[in-house]
C-alpha cells in the first residue's frame, strides 16, 4: 500500500491500510511518525519500519503508535511478521498486532522501546519461533520491552519436525542485554525464552495460565559454542566488524570491552516476576544447580494462584 524509503521528519496518520498480497507499509528513515493506522487482510507482512545506524548508533527516532494490524502472513505463512523492525533507537507503542500464523515482530537492532503493545493470536502453525522474535548477536542489544501483554501464544497446530514450542519473546540463539518490565502473558507455551544469551533482566513480570513462564540454556557450552568462541566464532567477529573497542560501541555498552565467561549466559536477572498455572507448578525449567553455575540472579518469583483464578482465559474481538 505505502511505501516510504529514507524520509525524514514525516507522519502516515489514521489510514486505513492492507487488503493487499504483499505488504501494508514500508517506512524507512529518520524522526517518522505511524499513527492511528489500520492493516487488516496482508499476504505477506504488515508493517516494516527501519531507522537508525547501527555502526554509528545514530538513532532513528521513529515512533510507532496505536496502530492495527491484524491477519497477516495469510499468503507466505512464515516470517512475514505484523511488524518487521530494525535499526535503533526507535519506540513501537500501544499497538494491536494479532491474528498470525507466525511472528507478529521479528526483527533486530538496539536501544528500542516497545510499550504497551497488545500481541495476540501468534505462532499457532509452527515450532520455534516466538510472537516478539530476535536472536543470534552479542552486537544488537539494549532493546526494552515493558507493560505489553501476549496472549494466545501456542501452537494449535500439528508439527512434525521437533516439539511444539513457541515462545511469548524469544531471545535466540544468544542474544544478549535485553529488558523485560511488567509484561504480562495470558494462555502462552512459554513465556521468556533466554535461548544461550547473558545480561537479561526480566522483572514486575506476570505469567498467567503459561506452560514455562520462564526458559534458560547454556547451549553456548554446547552446540552452539563455535558461535562465542573468540576470536573466529561469529559474535565476535560481529563485534570487530563494528570495532566495539572504540566509540561509539565502548562508549555505549562498556560492559562489551569485559566479556567474563563468554560461552556461559552469566549476569542474567529475573526477580519479582508473578506466575500461576504452569506446568506442575514451577517458574523455569532450569534448576538451582544450573543457576547457580550461571551467575543468573533468580529471586523473589512468586507463584500465585489467585491470577488464574480471577483472569479468565484471554481472547480480544
Amino acid at each position: 500500500n505505502v511505501e516510504w524509503k529514507n524520509m525524514t521528519d514525516s507522519s502516515i496518520v489514521g489510514c486505513q491500510l492492507g487488503a493487499t498480497g504483499g505488504q501494508a507499509l514500508v517506512a524507512q528513515g529518520k524522526r517518522l511518525v505511524v499513527r492511528n493506522n489500520t492493516a487488516v487482510d496482508m499476504g505477506c507482512k504488515g508493517f516494516s519500519i527501519d531507522g537508525g545506524d547501527l555502526t554509528t548508533l545514530e538513532r532513528g527516532e521513529i515512533l510507532v503508535e496505536n496502530n492495527h494490524i491484524e491477519r497477516f502472513s495469510q499468503w507466505v505463512r512464515t516470517y512475514n511478521p505484523g511488524l518487521g523492525w530494525a535499526g535503533v533507537g526507535n519506540t513501537y507503542r500501544g499497538n494491536v498486532v494479532r491474528d498470525g500464523p507466525h511472528t507478529a515482530m521479528q526483527g533486530g537492532g538496539n536501544d528500542n522501546v516497545f510499550d504497551g503493545n497488545t500481541i495476540d493470536r501468534l505462532a499457532y502453525e509452527v515450532d520455534d519461533t516466538g510472537a516478539w522474535y530476535a536472536g543470534r548477536s552479542w552486537a544488537k542489544r539494549n532493546n526494552t520491552l515493558i507493560n505489553n501483554l501476549f496472549s494466545n501464544v501456542q501452537n494449535l497446530v500439528k508439527t512434525y519436525l521437533g516439539a511444539p514450542s513457541v515462545q511469548a519473546i524469544y531471545n535466540d540463539d544468544q542474544l544478549s542485554d535485553n529488558t523485560f518490565i511488567n509484561n504480562t502473558f495470558v494462555n502462552c507455551h512459554c513465556g521468556l525464552f533466554i535461548g544461550g544469551g547473558r545480561r537479561h533482566v526480566a522483572r514486575g513480570n506476570k505469567f498467567i495460565n503459561t506452560t514455562t513462564p520462564v526458559h534458560v540454556d547454556d547451549r553456548g557450552l554446547n552446540w552452539q559454542k563455535e558461535y562465542c568462541q573468540a576470536p573466529d566464532g561469529h559474535f565476535w567477529t560481529e563485534l570487530q566488524s563494528l570495532k566495539y573497542t572504540q566509540p561509539p560501541y565502548s562508549a555505549h555498552y562498556p560492559e562489551l570491552l569485559s566479556i567474563d565467561h563468554p560461552c556461559v549466559p552469566v549476569h542474567n536477572v529475573i526477580e519479582g516476576n508473578t506466575f500461576c498455572g504452569s506446568d506442575s507448578g514451577k517458574f523455569t525449567d532450569f534448576t538451582a544447580a544450573q543457576a547457580a553455575s550461571w551467575n543468573l540472579t533468580l529471586t523473589n518469583n512468586v507463584e500465585k494462584p489467585e491470577d488464574c483464578g480471577a483472569a479468565p482465559r484471554l481472547v480480544l474481538v
